[in-house]
């Protein structure tokens, strides 16, 4: 939608919220008339309601007509219905969103479904009133093989009876670019999408069987390890996705990070890695493992975080900034973090403890010195100006970082100063 646009649309969720609440003015309505009332209003103001607009990243729709996503919806569920626990009368109502996605060796469909659970409830001796089957809803998330319009293969699925999921919570399914968002790592692999609020271990789902991945081998429900139940399990919460993943191990990765923030004039720069393929700006926190004892388990060999800067270092300067060298920056006085980390690639069974450092280039003078664009800059880092930087999708506190970095900054000026 453009402002330049002399006709304009209004989006299909905002007219959908405002319309709704005019119309009930406050008003606490059922379930059942809920529905009938958002759907008469999404009929009746079709004129006003802008499609959807998604990203086409990674994603192609199947063009089905409402007669046949109410068919491929249908027909999930029913591959599903068996695995739902604990018993009760399931009946599909819509399917909310869908999507084709590539997979490395086979084409993905992500799904999420709606649908109601009827539950007789007990009488009770101080209960006035027992409503009989009344519907609770339930919303389910499935990836797997479609051949015909019928699951032929199950890559993982979930379901959620949800007590508190509002009309806009509803709105969000349809809106989401599943094949873009639930994308797993840097490999054609996806995990089912988990709120936060219910990725809590004690979240009681109908169904929970996620897609499993481990590096050389992806698989799904019909295929799971028989002793997967037996694996560690992430201690803070629920990803959407088992196994190892691309991590190094099953369990717990220890991994270090290295804040390297220099004064560029008039701005402060932090060196960054930059995620995206197309260089459209996703940036994250360079991480490296941490070496590994003599003895341990052998794993891949992965350059630790002083080996890697190291080889970034300019050539005449390479002796003078050695490995031993950055590796001193890790010391205790330079870290500012250390703990569970909500790794992008964690797993249900594999997950990160990191210990973040931060320094600056004026302190560390060889961070002066890396050439950023020599191809062992895998990770293709880059300067990105602090201020355009969201430092919480770091999960770091801002200020207690600009405190930290402009106390080395203001120890560094002093030190200038009493050399002159």
């Amino acid at each position: 939608m453009y402002a330049s646009n002399i006709e304009m649309k209004l989006d299909v969720r905002s007219v959908l919220l405002v319309l709704f609440s005019l119309l009930t003015d406050g008003k606490a309505y059922s379930y059942k008339d809920t529905e009938k009332m958002l759907n008469d209003l999404s009929t009746k103001y079709v004129g006003l309601l802008a499609p959807v607009t998604r990203s086409p990243v990674r994603r192609r729709s199947a063009y089905w007509n409402d007669t046949e996503m109410k068919t491929v919806g249908a027909n999930i569920f029913e591959a599903l219905r068996p695995l739902l626990k604990p018993d009760g009368e399931y009946n599909f109502q819509k399917m909310l969103t869908h999507a084709i996605c590539s997979g490395s060796n086979e084409i993905f469909t992500i799904a999420q479904i709606k649908i109601l659970r009827r539950v007789n409830c007990q009488k009770r001796l101080f209960k006035k009133r027992c409503i009989m089957n009344n519907p609770r809803r339930c919303y389910c998330s499935w990836i797997g093989v479609l051949v015909n319009d019928m699951p032929m293969k199950t890559i993982g699925a979930s379901c959620l009876q949800s007590h508190d999921t509002t009309v806009q919570d509803e709105m969000d399914m349809v809106d989401i670019n599943v094949c873009n968002d639930w994308k797993y790592g840097n490999v054609q692999y996806y995990r089912l999408g988990i709120p936060k609020r219910w990725s809590s271990w004690s979240t009681k789902y109908l169904l929970y069987d996620p897609p499993a991945y481990n590096s050389s081998y992806a698989h799904g429900l019909n295929t799971q390890d028989a002793n997967h139940a037996t694996l560690p399990f992430n201690p803070v919460s629920r990803t959407g996705i088992a196994g190892k993943g691309v991590l190094r191990s099953i369990g717990l990765n220890n991994m270090e990070a290295l804040i390297i923030v220099r004064f560029a004039r008039s701005s402060r720069e932090i060196l960054l890695q930059n995620t995206d393929k197309d260089w459209n700006g996703k940036w994250a926190l360079p991480m490296f493992y941490e070496k590994l004892s003599p003895g341990t388990v052998k794993y891949a060999e992965e350059q630790s975080v002083e080996e890697y800067f190291h080889a970034l270092v300019k050539l005449e300067m390479q002796e003078y900034c050695s490995v031993e060298r950055f590796r001193t920056i890790m010391q205790p006085q330079h870290k500012i973090f250390h703990g569970y980390y909500p790794h992008p690639n964690a797993t249900d069974n594999a997950w990160v403890k990191a210990t973040i450092y931060v320094t600056t280039a004026e302190q560390e003078l060889c961070f002066n010195y890396l050439n950023l664009t020599l191809p062992r800059n895998y990770l293709h880092l880059q300067w990105k100006a602090l201020e355009d930087v969201d430092l919480n999708v770091f999960n770091l506190n801002r200020d207690v970082l600009m405190e930290r970095i402009k106390h080395k900054h203001d120890q560094k000026m002093r030190r200038r100063s009493a050399i002159f």
